[in-house]
């Protein structure tokens, strides 16, 4: 049995019977982290996707955190046609008090694109809101992690009334399996947070 949200995204007109949403299964991963690849690889041709990392956030220990969805084809009453690979996924994270970590895909192929992203990011609000009323705060910086160059994802979230409100400098560097031990540790006062790669 699929079990779905209380409160799933709402479809916008053109694509009510052709395209649903429902709940991550772990017969998603390989389908949402090509999804995942593909739209990184447009701004990053080297950008690869941890398929356990992956699997973890869409079902796995650090779902548990996360409301999300992903986006399949519909039978003719609206149900998710069972078997079919996800083409698009939305999921949020409840980060920190007052923080709130956003990751969508939706391919550019996908038709009546804008509409639904704009569906799925009025649920993004409902979902944050959620979150902030649990943490007791009155609202919530919803962080999408948008690459500088991807001004793709910057119209659609602009179209769908987010505003750049901060920026910060995010470095990676390939890392080899010597370094473990080879590598000196961090000075006093520093800290590393390894939990948020791919």
């Amino acid at each position: 049995m699929l079990y779905t949200d209380h409160f799933p995204p709402v479809i916008p007109e053109p694509l009510r019977g052709v395209l649903t949403t429902r709940l991550p299964i772990d017969s998603d991963v390989d389908a949402v982290a090509r999804l995942v690849e593909a739209d990184k690889r447009r701004c990053n041709p080297a950008a690869t996707v941890g398929r356990e990392g992956l699997r973890s956030r869409l079902v796995g220990p650090r779902s548990w955190s996360r409301r999300q969805v992903v986006v399949v084809a519909a039978n003719a009453d609206g149900s998710p046609a069972e078997g079919a690979d996800p083409v698009g996924w939305v999921a949020l994270e409840d980060r920190a008090a007052g923080r709130v970590n956003l990751v969508w895909v939706l391919p550019e192929t996908l038709p009546h694109r804008d509409a639904l992203a704009a569906s799925l990011s009025a649920w993004a609000d409902a979902v944050a809101g959620a979150f902030a009323r649990h943490r007791k705060v009155d609202a919530s910086v919803i962080n999408d992690g948008c690459n500088a160059l991807d001004e793709d994802r910057k119209r659609l979230m602009t179209k769908a009334g987010y505003m750049k409100v901060r920026t910060w400098l995010d470095m990676e560097r390939p890392v080899t399996a010597e370094e473990a031990t080879t590598t000196p540790g961090p000075r006093d006062g520093v800290s590393l947070d390894v939990s948020w790669g791919w």
